[in-house]
């Protein structure tokens, strides 16, 4: 099992922990301002959904990439 202190040496674990606080910061204020979202015209909804898309995708990957290097025997190709 690995300490948390060897977690911290990965820049993985940084990128993680900040792409999550923001994705924390950017729910709240999009639950704050919905009724404000809700009456934008349909391209400005779409462009910002597919930006907050984009963000969730990637710190999704870098789950999957901070995986890899806290478990090194971790193969992402045999997962399906």
């Amino acid at each position: 099992m690995t300490n948390i202190s060897e977690y911290l040496l990965f820049p993985s674990f940084y990128s993680l922990a900040i792409t999550g606080i923001i994705l924390l910061v950017v729910f709240i204020l999009f639950l704050k301002n919905f009724k404000q979202l809700w009456n934008l015209d349909i391209y400005r909804l779409i462009s910002l959904l597919c930006v907050i898309t984009i963000a969730i995708g990637n710190h999704g990957i870098l789950h999957a990439l901070f995986e890899t290097k806290t478990k090194p025997n971790l193969d992402l190709t045999t997962i399906f």
